[in-house]
């Protein structure tokens, strides 16, 4: 819902920024009234700002009082994506991941107190992990949001976060202190883990995806059961994560230079 701001004016672009966010994954279009409802803003106003956005294919609508996000949405954002890193080049390594442990593989990008999946190569097994392209999560609370924080200073985490954490499962750092301790394990050894993460049932191992200046721009991972991952194995993938994940930082640096 929209509020007002510091000044306790709420702008046009306040508003129009509410209406893009009022939509949920997997919605396909939403009626005028459910956006009225879930923005706080009058219809007139919904529909006055819903074939604005229209105009520039960021809302699309089918004529009949229905509204859908626009294509050129996911445009920006690919643009965005690959202003980081070279998107094709990492779904590259992520298929090969993947197929090499028959696991789940995720790329991760640190939004705020969140990681945001760019890129998610499901494994072929009957029990895969539960997630999609676009989900974000608690990067405190998974193995690729510690990989990216690895090249945080505590002092910038601290600021980030705050006491107390939302507990996921056992392994989720209950204190941002003990987020910190996390963090500064996975910078020692190059690579996350969680056991479980996220999810109870599942655990996975991630490492961060380097700039030149040696600062996080992403994170790998690869995540599967715990049923079928011991701890031993998961250490395991976490090595060879970290060696793709430097693969990668190379890449990086001589596309970027």
């Amino acid at each position: 819902m929209v509020t007002e701001g510091s000044n306790g004016h709420v702008g046009v672009l306040d508003r129009a920024v509410h209406l893009l966010l009022a939509f949920g994954y997997g919605e396909t279009a939403l009626p005028l009234t459910e956006l009225a409802v879930r923005t706080g803003l009058p219809k007139s106003t919904v529909r006055r700002l819903a074939n604005t956005l229209a105009r520039y294919n960021l809302i699309g609508t089918d004529g009949q009082g229905n509204y859908s996000l626009g294509i050129r949405l996911w445009e920006l954002g690919v643009v965005s994506v690959n202003g980081r890193l070279p998107l094709r080049m990492v779904e590259h390594y992520a298929e090969q991941a993947a197929a090499d442990w028959d696991e789940t593989c995720h790329v991760a990008i640190l939004d705020g107190q969140d990681v945001l999946y760019i890129v998610r190569v499901a494994s072929a097994r009957a029990v895969a992990v539960q997630t999609h392209l676009g989900q974000r999560v608690p990067a405190y609370a998974t193995a690729t949001g510690m990989a990216v924080l690895s090249t945080h200073p505590a002092e910038m985490i601290r600021a980030a976060f705050s006491d107390p954490l939302e507990i996921f499962t056992e392994s989720t750092p209950r204190t941002v202190e003990k987020l910190i301790t996390r963090v500064e394990r996975t910078r020692e050894r190059g690579y996350a883990l969680t056991i479980p993460g996220w999810q109870p049932d599942i655990c996975d191992a991630a490492a961060p995806i380097l700039d030149r200046t040696g600062h996080a721009v992403a994170a790998i991972g690869i995540a599967g059961s715990i049923y079928r991952n011991t701890e031993e194995r998961l250490q395991q993938i976490g090595t060879y994560i970290k060696a793709v994940a430097d693969e990668i930082s190379c890449d990086i640096g001589v596309l970027f230079r």
